[in-house]
């Protein structure tokens, strides 16, 4: 197996990544509110987002 292919199979997805840090920056900083993504070329592409009732996850 080749280090690129490891490396990817121990690294977690982006949407679990940001998913995680928008959990972690509700609970730091109290915002009702959070969203966020990954870019892709010149494009935001909003892949997750927390709301104060819940957690919910865009699928793409």
């Amino acid at each position: 197996m080749s280090t690129a292919n490891r490396d990817e199979l121990l690294r977690p997805s982006d949407v679990d990544t940001l998913r995680a840090e928008l959990r972690s920056l509700k609970l730091s900083t109290g915002l009702p509110i959070l969203f966020g993504g990954a870019v892709d070329g010149a494009d935001l592409v909003l892949s997750g987002y927390v709301e104060p009732a819940a957690d919910f996850s865009a699928t793409s």
